[in-house]
């Protein structure tokens, strides 16, 4: 539900009346939606209290009295004034997001795909201005041909009134999966401004009632995101929702804005933010608070890959980046959130909420692979308090590459886990990391079982740094507890780390 930006008294009349009772005053008001729609609303019968007058948003069951504080989510308002109905129908759109394209030549065309239903309009800057009503959800492509080179704005606005049920079908896109790379909506837009929320809001919890921005800036030259591009998308997340919004923007420099994502608050949804930022290498800061709104439960791949390759980050990881995470892991949700991230430099304390419970499958799978730049230790506590049965790749090569990490492995680091192994569920979980100094007793304390396929697969390799007693599990020695072990363990002390341990001469040739 969007909130009326401004309320601006005119008597104007940009609306069709289609029923009025004769005892109603005339007084109008015009309101300036946060879509660019306009649209009087007749006063009560008495005109001086405002209180009198009822609007009833369709699809919203909920009364607004007086202030008129909602945006009509179709292009007529069904309102009561003390008893009476009336109907009012919108009549104006204008544009309210825009686009800024660099370089057309003579010929070219730029696309744009839309699939809720609504009324929308294109004005493609050169003239050509294209009012559309949509009557269903398919991706449509759009095209503005422009005869003569230049830079161009392309202005964008309307309302949608129905999204599509598909998971991966975007309310707005730039991107057309059915043109070779180059295509020129990647290369020549340049620069977008406005709030998108206001054409593509949250109109119900309903599977269409929610927007998607699947790729919609993928592989486009955008140089910056305003910080009120998404500013009237409010409320909980759908599934895919920011799903891969701006990878492959490799101009994009400088920080996130903070209040990207302010308006959405709630529990997490399958593949949230899955790939948003992959690739961006031109982002320098991401900042706190930015996932402030999520709290809940986590959900499959809701940030999985998010910041994958975005390695012009700098600094710490935000304190708090995630909202306010609580109970049981959900498969792949953190999967190589930070890959490749060299530029980070610290982990904080309780970045991933306050997890319990059961580990799910790749939950942590390479989520800080590469980070060469982390220095200072790994928190305590960073996993929360997972309990139970192992699952498959949960931490594999969790910090793998991440070579200035110093310090102790925290105790108690993957909480208490009980029963069988899984297979690759720390395989090259610590690889390369050479700043780690020793392993605290009992840190796999709980596991028993017959070995799995690659368990422990390189799970210390290249770990130089590291001195003391080799890693046990119930006061054995991982080599001891699993003595029939070959490949389910090749290289987990390899690259030259079991020639420091206390216990080098009894690891097994297997485990070197």
């Amino acid at each position: 539900m969007v909130i009326f930006n401004k309320i601006i008294q005119n008597i104007v009349c940009a609306v069709t009346l289609l029923f009025v009772t004769t005892n109603a005053y005339c007084a109008f008001k015009t309101l300036r939606t946060g879509s660019g729609i306009s649209a009087i609303l007749y006063s009560t019968k008495n005109p001086a209290n405002e209180k009198n007058l009822h609007v009833q948003v369709p699809g919203d069951t909920n009364i607004y009295y007086g202030g008129l504080t909602t945006t009509p989510i179709e292009d007529t308002i069904r309102m009561s004034i003390d008893g009476t109905v009336y109907y009012l129908k919108l009549d104006e759109i204008t544009p309210t997001f825009f686009i800024s394209l660099t370089d057309i030549t003579a010929g070219e065309t730029f696309e744009i795909q839309l699939s809720p239903q609504g009324r929308f309009v294109i004005d493609c800057g050169n003239g050509d201005v294209q009012t559309i009503n949509r009557t269903n959800t398919t991706n449509t492509t759009y095209s503005c041909t422009y005869t003569s080179g230049g830079n161009y704005t392309v202005g964008i606005g309307g309302l949608a009134t129905s999204y599509s049920i598909n998971a991966t079908t975007a309310a707005i896109s730039f991107y057309s999966s059915a043109h070779a790379s180059p295509h020129p909506n990647r290369a020549k837009m340049t620069g977008i401004s406005g709030d998108l929320g206001r054409i593509f809001p949250m109109l119900n919890t309903t599977t269409s009632g929610s927007p998607r921005f699947y790729e919609t800036f993928r592989l486009t030259a955008i140089t910056s995101i305003p910080p009120e591009l998404f500013a009237s998308v409010r409320g909980a997340p759908t599934s895919d929702m920011f799903r891969g919004t701006f990878s492959g923007c490799s101009s994009l420099t400088g920080s996130i804005p903070e209040e990207l994502f302010s308006g959405i608050t709630g529990a997490p949804a399958s593949n949230m933010f899955r790939n948003t930022f992959a690739n961006c290498r031109g982002l320098t800061s991401i900042p706190e608070g930015l996932f402030s709104g999520i709290t809940g439960a986590p959900a499959n791949d809701m940030f999985s890959y998010t910041f994958w390759g975005c390695s012009g980050l700098t600094g710490s990881i935000p304190a708090g980046l995630f909202g306010n995470l609580t109970g049981a892991p959900a498969n792949n949700m953190f999967r190589e959130t930070f890959y490749g991230c060299s530029g980070l430099t610290s982990i904080p304390v309780g970045l991933f909420g306050n997890l319990t419970g059961t580990p799910a499958s790749s939950m942590f799978r390479y989520t800080f692979y590469g980070c060469s730049g982390l220095r200072d230790s790994i928190p305590e506590g960073l996993f929360g308090n997972l309990t139970g049965v192992p699952a498959s790749e949960m931490f594999q090569g969790t910090f793998s590459g991440c070579s200035g990490l110093t310090g102790s492995i925290p105790a108690g680091l993957f909480g208490n886990l009980t029963g069988a192994p899984a297979s690759y569920m720390f395989s090259s979980t610590f690889q390369g990391c050479s700043g780690l100094t020793s392993i605290p007793d009992g840190l796999f304390d709980g596991i028993t079982g017959a070995e799995q396929s690659d368990m422990f697969r390189g799970t210390f390799s290249g770990c130089t740094g590291l001195r003391g007693q080799s890693a046990k599990s119930d006061g054995q020695y991982l080599y001891e507890k699993w003595p029939d072990v070959s490949v389910q363990a090749t290289g987990c002390y390899g690259g030259g780390t079991w020639q420091n341990l206390d216990d080098a001469a009894s690891i097994p040739s297997t485990w070197r």
